[in-house]
């Protein structure tokens, strides 16, 4: 996505139609994986880090693909302010658009692992609702509901969440580290 974005860029296709133009990759995780920074330099300030992961996210990406960065950067934010994993997530998801298909398979992830609390039950029902509808295995929805599953089960435990995130595939390098 970022490659096709400075190709458009330099082709003189402004942003934020460089995000779209010919750009297949415009709803992956590439927005997503770079917007840690924005929760860390915002601490405590999910508004502010979500419109700044917007700011960088709408360079290279669209939709779904600014969302995973928007709720993730937010979601890193409201850590400095909650130990509580759901409501962190939550946090973040109040930063995207609550119909988007993001948010709606985050929170589709969080009702699984309340009922189940088992990550690979929870995986299941992802790739039940999910899983057949996203071609790519770096799809910023898929991927955001991984890290979901990698925070509720990890909980507190540190190794047990990046783990977690890890062994449900997908982009699971990217999902470990965010």
């Amino acid at each position: 996505a970022e490659t096709i974005a400075y190709r458009n860029l330099v082709n003189n296709i402004p942003p934020p139609a460089c995000a779209r133009f010919l750009n297949p990759g415009r709803e992956l995780i590439g927005a997503q994986i770079r917007a840690d920074a924005y929760g860390y330099i915002a601490p405590g300030l999910p508004e502010i880090a979500a419109a700044m992961a917007f700011k960088d996210a709408c360079l290279s990406h669209v939709q779904n693909g600014i969302y995973g960065a928007m709720w993730v950067a937010a979601m890193l934010a409201a850590a400095f302010a909650s130990n509580n994993i759901e409501e962190i997530i939550e946090t973040g998801l109040a930063e995207v658009p609550a119909a988007s298909r993001l948010a709606c398979a985050v929170r589709r992830i969080v009702d699984a692992w309340r009922r189940n609390r088992s990550w690979k039950r929870t995986l299941a029902v992802l790739e039940r609702h999910h899983g057949k509808h996203l071609l790519h295995e770096g799809h910023a929805v898929n991927n955001a509901a991984v890290v979901a599953i990698g925070l509720l089960e990890g909980g507190r435990d540190f190794e047990r969440g990046i783990t977690r995130a890890v062994m449900c595939g997908y982009d699971a390098d990217c999902n470990g580290a965010t």
